[in-house]
């Protein structure tokens, strides 16, 4: 809509005229309201960026025309309160409106004052906040009619007063509100919006939303103090007591003296007195604006306690000011302690970085900037570049946001190597956000290997010590050519694993992961640094043998190969193929899966989940069960199926070492009570046995009677 639509529908009187819009505007107010806005509370940082753009162009002109501040040299923003008549009153000492202005700028949807300045200027490198008028009619959120009182050095001073149904009104201002210049908004708020008269609550969104704005920003607060009651005030008083000192003067005398000096201690008397007192608000500067060499490690501090509110300290701090495709300036910190509810899924990761314009805040809850694995980080950036809507909540585009986020990556990145070359600035790094690295592995990509780099273990060698993968590497046997790993639920559980029986003989360091982010991770990460991570619960795990190992191996799958057939017809389907392993020392079997199906660990936690389908052979793979040809148990095995003593014994005994192993090697039984009664029943047959032919009953005899 142009200014020209507006037509003068009548004029009251010499002072008062009224105008009407050409268009509904009670639908667009209405539209602006309900849909442009999703949260009332912007008005504030509406109004006060306006109040900004107005003291920025005061600022701007005084640059060619240093008188222009005249009598009223302070640039600053204040905000005070009527309580009884629900008033809110924001003032200016910025540029001023002339009546023309006051029409054109706020009597017209879309049409800026800032933006027509902002298009006069030959210099286009000055940028100012306020290119949308509809900013300013945000106030209607929350108040049902609005004054404008403005004054411009170059006319008188003007009020503009409209309650949005349909018109508005301008008249010479002879109010108290006397200005030299400025602009005072004065909000009449609606019943249920009287919140907004509580200093605390003006207070904490100017925190929010104009903590940084460079002008400084003045609240109307209410104090205390005591006073001392002057004397007009107690004249009565003193009579009275004067009064009756004479009275009792002839008989006493003697304490003349006393009472004179107990008059002359006397504490005067105090009341206490409520007054009222401008405080500013945005003290805390932004830091990020400043040249990181004039700032103090303790500035840094502060103002990361500031920005976050936690009473710890940071890990670590970037100060950047990046330019070329798109600019934009800042401030990361990493935390010393991650949120009670970093992990929490439900979680939005609203308030990690807060982003700003002109040093206006924009948003808190903008995704783009970091990825979830990162949302550890706090921060503050800036950048001019930004494309907004009219309301400044939501962007128009992403594309700028992307290519800020994926420096904001790299920054990040170069932080947490900052902090790994402290080991004790990276361990407790490491505990608080190691699951979140875990997690960007999966996700990302493009720095998973730098993000490799930054994964720490516990190992079969280092003594519960967590070490990197590249000091894996270079601990690794001068044979070695694999890194090798176990996943498990727990340390405990790994280190009495068969599993590790041969590596430790052959002195190859095995990776211990217990994390259940870990078997995501190595779904993502096959290799590191032309090494080959190898889980060494699965088949095929190549341990270097030499000629000897590997003949010897060789003729015991062909020695064997009887005793495997026997077994796999005896599993049936319960196993893939039953094997003679190359990774056993003491133990009988072990139960392996192929090398790219689920690991039993990983098959545990799919199990564990609240949506896990019922149905998950498709995704596990069938199982391998590998013997070793050296344990007397197998070797009695081979005797008996040889000595054609095949029976239903030896084959329970079969099933029973296969489910002994099942657990063993990591997973769960189907069956847990067929498995005990089998035990059972094995134990009394035994037990009888050994009764009717005189042989001690013991349990290790049982157990050997098992065996054999």
């Amino acid at each position: 809509m142009e200014t020209s639509n507006l037509v003068n529908d009548q004029q009251t009187n010499q002072e008062m005229e009224t105008y009407s819009f050409s268009a509904d505007i009670n639908q667009l107010l209405s539209l602006i309201i309900n849909a442009v806005y999703s949260d009332k509370e912007v008005f504030i940082r509406e109004l006060i960026s306006n109040s900004s753009d107005a003291l920025n162009k005061i600022r701007y002109m005084q640059l060619t025309n240093p008188e222009i501040l005249g009598v009223e040299p302070d640039l600053n923003i204040k905000i005070s309160f009527d309580q009884e008549n629900k008033v809110l009153i924001i003032r200016d000492t910025g540029i001023g409106m002339t009546k023309e202005e006051l029409i054109n700028n706020l009597g017209t949807i879309a049409s800026s004052g800032t933006k027509k300045f902002f298009e006069s200027l030959t210099n286009k490198d000055v940028n100012l906040i306020g290119q949308f008028g509809v900013g300013f009619y945000s106030a209607y959120l929350v108040a049902n009619q609005i004054d404008v009182i403005s004054k411009n050095i170059n006319d008188s001073q003007y009020k503009w007063s409209s309650n949005a149904n349909g018109i508005f009104t301008i008249e010479r201002d002879d109010t108290d509100y006397s200005l030299t210049r400025g602009t005072i908004i004065i909000l009449h708020l609606k019943e249920e919006m009287t919140d907004y008269l509580k200093e605390a609550t003006i207070i904490s969104l100017i925190k929010k939303h104009n903590q940084f704005i460079e002008f400084p920003i003045y609240v109307q607060t209410e104090k205390t103090r005591e006073v001392v009651v002057e004397e007009k005030d107690i004249e009565n008083k003193d009579v009275e007591e004067n009064k009756d000192v004479e009275e009792n003067k002839d008989g006493e005398d003697e304490n003349k003296v006393e009472d004179v000096n107990e008059e002359e201690n006397k504490e005067p008397e105090k009341r206490t007195e409520t007054y009222y007192e401008y405080d500013q608000i945005n003290k805390e500067k932004p830091l990020w604006t400043r040249n990181p060499k004039e700032i103090t490690e303790d500035e840094y501090g502060e103002f990361y306690k500031t920005l976050t509110n936690d009473y710890d300290t940071h890990l670590e701090v970037a100060h950047f000011n990046v330019e070329g495709q798109v600019e934009f300036k800042g401030l990361l910190y990493i935390p010393k302690r991650s949120p009670i509810n970093l992990h929490d899924g439900q979680t939005k990761r609203k308030g990690m970085v807060k982003l700003y314009s002109r040093k206006v805040f924009i948003t808190d809850d903008c995704e783009d900037l970091l990825p979830e694995y990162l949302k550890f980080v706090r921060g503050v950036i800036e950048t001019e570049d930004i494309p907004l809507n009219i309301s400044r909540e939501t962007l128009q585009q992403n594309k700028i946001l992307k290519l800020i986020g994926k420096n904001l990556v790299k920054k990040v990145l170069d932080m947490i190597n900052q902090i790994s070359n402290n080991p004790d600035n990276f361990k407790t790094f490491y505990e608080q956000y190691s699951k979140l690295l875990k997690l960007g592995i999966y996700e990302d990509q493009q720095n998973r290997n730098k993000l490799a780099n930054f994964l720490r273990y516990e190992t079969s060698n280092s003594n519960g010590d967590l070490i990197s993968l590249d000091e894996y590497i270079e601990n690794m046997q001068p044979n070695q050519t694999a890194i090798y790993y176990i996943t498990a639920e727990s340390v405990k559980a790994i280190e009495n694993s068969p599993f590790l029986e041969k590596f430790k003989l052959k002195k190859y360091e095995v990776i211990y992961m217990t994390d259940p982010l870990d078997e995501y991770v190595n779904q993502q990460i096959r290799d590191y640094k032309d090494k080959k991570l190898v889980c060494i619960s699965k088949e095929n795990v190549d341990l270097s043998f030499d000629e000897d190992e590997k003949k010897m191996h060789d003729t015991y799958k062909v020695e064997y190969k009887n005793v495997c057939d026997f077994i796999k017809s005896v599993l049936a389907d319960n196993v893939e193929k039953v094997i003679v392993s190359n990774k056993l020392d003491s133990s009988p079997c072990i139960l392996t899966t192929s090398e790219y199906a689920m690991s039993a660990n990983m098959q545990r936690i799919m199990k564990a989940q609240t949506f896990n389908s019922s149905d998950m052979s498709y995704m596990m793979g069938r199982k391998i069960l590998e013997i070793n040809p050296t344990h007397n148990i197998i070797k009695n095995i081979k005797t008996k199926i040889e000595n054609q003593q095949i029976d239903d014994e030896l084959k329970d005994i079969v099933q029973l070492i296969y489910e002994a192993t099942l657990q063993v090697s990591g997973f769960s039984l189907d069956n847990p009570s067929n498995f005990t009664n089998k035990v059972l029943k094995l134990i009394d047959n035994s037990m009888e046995h050994n009764k009717n032919t005189g042989v001690n009953t013991g349990v290790n005899s049982v157990n050997k009677d098992i065996i054999i």
